[in-house]
């Protein structure tokens, strides 16, 4: 223990343990704690792509402060992600879709739900679980498969 908190020092809840403070992580023998969440799949393809583009980029942001991103793939591409966990999402997020290559000067498409006071802003722009999305460029929206 690093920092003294507060909530370390609180009792064992009733269910899980002995009335004892919760650092000690003593529990009931019959307590058996919930496996953590297997990991899952996040696999994003572009629909409706702009006329010309080659390229894109995606990045999530995770509502635990991650970071992932694929870059550099092929407008046909799909960006995926198999190692996902539940304590993740939401994901916001930050497209780019581009001609010949990554640059500002041949961005073709910019969409964005992380920075409210950019351009290109879209708040509902979110992954809310595991699964296969289409992002629908005309649209601006996830579509799921």
């Amino acid at each position: 223990m690093n920092n003294f908190e507060l909530e370390n020092w609180l009792p064992m809840e009733p269910q899980l343990g002995p009335p004892l403070p919760r650092f000690l992580n003593i529990y009931w023998p019959w307590y058996k704690p919930a496996p953590p969440a297997e990991p899952g799949e996040v696999t994003v393809a572009l629909k409706n792509a702009p006329t010309g583009s080659t390229g894109w980029d995606l990045y999530l942001y995770g509502a635990n402060g991650g970071l992932r991103r694929r870059e550099n793939l092929d407008a046909t591409e799909p960006a995926i992600w198999d190692d996902i966990v539940a304590g993740e999402f939401p994901f916001q997020i930050t497209i780019d879709v581009w001609k010949e290559r990554p640059a500002p000067e041949n961005l073709l498409h910019h969409a964005q739900s992380r920075f409210p006071d950019y351009m290109n802003y879209y708040p509902d722009l979110l992954i809310h679980s595991q699964g296969a999305y289409n992002y629908n460029c005309d649209t601006i929206k996830f579509e799921g498969i």
